[in-house]
């Protein structure tokens, strides 16, 4: 049996409250990774009011075979 947690309001509730902690530590900027595939996510912190930066390149580079470089 499967249980969907989606849509109770609970991540919208822990971003607000890590945003409010991070305030209070003076913390002024936040930054997040979301797959560029990941409809649903991407929806969702377009909704909690994050926007998407086109002035970065985000790189990386495997340092073991057995772990992907990504595309």
């Amino acid at each position: 049996m499967s249980i969907s947690f989606r849509r109770e309001g609970i991540a919208k509730a822990l971003v607000q409250k890590a945003e409010e902690a991070l305030r209070a530590e003076g913390i002024s900027k936040i930054f997040g990774l979301v797959f560029k595939d990941n409809d649903v996510a991407n929806a969702f912190w377009e909704k909690q009011g994050y926007t998407l930066r086109t002035n970065l390149n985000y790189r990386n580079k495997s340092l073991n075979q057995t772990v992907p470089q990504g595309e």
